[in-house]
């Protein structure tokens, strides 16, 4: 399992990018990540857990709201499973786009919509993900979201 000090030093990077301290492209998302993005969305919407998981890391971090930092895959396991479970619904939308001048790492932004009606539960709000490109194959390495709405 990579070590947490490794994950925070892809944060880091992202601090980089979006500073400016690396030639990053922002504007319309280039292809690849509107494609991770398309895939997202269409395993959320299929229930297709093993599809959804396939989109993250082995060692992914999760940092989610009012939660202590966790990391691995059976993380993003147990909250897609409780949205297939609960017959929720979940969508992204892709705003940003930074990529690292060699191709190794990039961050997408965006909002993300939530709704779990048997449960009475509505939220939108924003979503980063820091990506490293493993094999030519991008994985997301931390999941970060938090809510729109005021406590």
């Amino acid at each position: 399992m990579r070590p947490i000090r490794t994950i925070l030093m892809s944060l880091a990077t992202l601090g980089t990018l979006i500073a400016g301290g690396a030639a990053a492209e922002e504007g319309p998302p280039d292809a690849p990540f509107q494609a991770i993005n398309d895939r997202f969305n269409a395993a959320v919407a299929a229930g297709d857990l093993e599809a959804m998981l396939d989109l993250y890391a082995e060692d992914v971090l999760w940092l989610a709201p009012n939660a202590p930092a966790a990391t691995g895959r059976e993380i993003a396991r147990a909250n897609y499973g409780f949205v297939f479970d609960n017959n929720a619904s979940l969508s992204h939308t892709l705003d940003h786009v930074f990529v690292s001048d060699d191709r190794t790492q990039a961050v997408m932004i965006g909002t993300f919509t939530f709704s779990a009606p048997t449960l009475n539960i509505a939220d939108k709000g924003s979503y980063l993900f820091v990506l490293e490109n493993q094999n030519k194959t991008w994985k997301i390495t931390a999941d970060i979201f938090n809510s729109d709405q005021k406590n």
